[in-house]
């Protein structure tokens, strides 16, 4: 088991979030994805949301502009998420 402890906060924040984007994606994994496709997915997953994290908390002007393209960059036809935590 991973040890929280030797991680960077981003990097927690990180593997915690993959974990809940893996659990979340379980169905469509066992229906559409063999376990070598998701092996491949998986640190692509890891790496996203380390840059997203990295981008968010980085107020550079550079990063400002990112953080504005890649939110104009969000399609209407996307669901807001539900801000309830679902039971595990």
């Amino acid at each position: 088991m991973l040890n929280p402890d030797r991680l960077t906060p981003n990097q927690f924040m990180t593997m915690f979030i993959s974990m809940m984007v893996r659990n979340n994606m379980e169905d469509f994994h066992c229906e559409h994805l063999t376990n070598a496709q998701m092996a491949e997915l998986n640190p692509i997953i890891r790496e996203g949301i380390m840059q997203g994290l990295l981008a968010l908390a980085d107020n550079s002007e550079h990063n400002i502009r990112l953080t504005q393209m890649l939110f104009n960059m969000i399609p209407d036809y996307w669901e807001i998420p539900e801000e309830v935590l679902k039971p595990y």
